[in-house]
């Protein structure tokens, strides 16, 4: 079992990051700071459909793309209602005339963004 290039590259690494004034962290999570919706405060008509996008930002001011990844809700399903099907989340169906409010949770950190949903 040939290991020593392995170990020898490692310790290259180590020793480069820390002479470079940094550290070695493998692996450190980014913290979810907070999540942003778009379009924010949207206004549709009977029977239109609307995609959501949420928008997570990090502690290192780095963003991605959770549309997936959070758990989307409407203050009133029989006004507007959001599809759960895979692949389709954040999809908003205008019902009937009426405000909502749509929310998007991260499950693990309960990191929370709003929008108001007007159906006309």
């Amino acid at each position: 079992m040939r290991t020593t290039g392995l170990i020898r590259a490692l310790v290259s690494i180590i020793i480069t990051g820390i002479a470079a004034g940094g550290c070695v962290t493998p692996n450190a999570a980014k913290v979810l700071k907070s999540i942003a919706l778009t379009p924010s405060a949207p206004v549709l008509s009977i029977a239109a459909v609307q995609p959501l996008t949420a928008t997570a930002t990090f502690d290192d001011g780095s963003t991605e793309d959770v549309t997936t990844a959070v758990d989307w809700s409407s203050s009133d399903d029989t006004i507007a209602n959001l599809s759960m099907a895979s692949g389709s989340e954040g999809k908003v169906t205008a019902l009937k005339p009426g405000t909502v409010t749509i929310t998007a949770t991260d499950a693990l950190t309960k990191v929370f963004a709003t929008t108001t949903l007007v159906v006309s």
